[in-house]
């Protein structure tokens, strides 16, 4: 099952300022993914995925909804919307807007390699579909939607 997204919320909040340099910017690893069996048929699929890192010697969760747009294509769901316990601080150690925010956060993203990471678990997904599909004798679709 790993690590879910709501478990971050209960972590401790982690004050960040962002730095200049990307080298210097926190790495993340993959910790989980789930993908919502609630979408019926094989593509377009949904879910989450959870990585974690550590900044100031404390673990930072950051978590986001992801769509496959078509076949082999991965987006966030929204670059706007993520889960995470850190707390990004601008000039002054001042809270950051939410918009700031989202920027920061998506430069993390973005460094990750997510897309792959999301659509090797996705494949096993489908994977599994299709050989309990074929144990089953039902159709491929039908057992992903199950």
């Amino acid at each position: 099952m790993g690590l879910q997204s709501w478990m971050i919320k209960s972590w401790p909040i982690i004050e960040w300022i962002p730095p200049r340099l990307d080298d210097e910017w926190p790495s993340f690893l993959h910790m989980s993914t789930q993908v919502r069996q609630e979408r019926r048929g094989l593509t377009p699929c949904a879910g989450t995925t959870v990585w974690v890192g550590t900044i100031g010697g404390a673990h930072a969760g950051l978590a986001w909804e992801w769509v496959e747009y078509r076949a082999g294509v991965l987006l966030l769901a929204d670059p706007n919307s993520f889960t995470t316990n850190i707390c990004v601080l601008g000039g002054g150690g001042r809270v950051m807007e939410a918009l700031p925010t989202a920027v920061s956060l998506n430069r993390i993203v973005h460094q990750l390699s997510w897309q792959g990471m999301v659509g090797d678990v996705l494949a096993a997904a489908r994977s599994a579909a299709m050989l309990g599909a074929a144990a089953e004798g039902t159709s491929v679709r039908d057992a992903f939607a199950a």
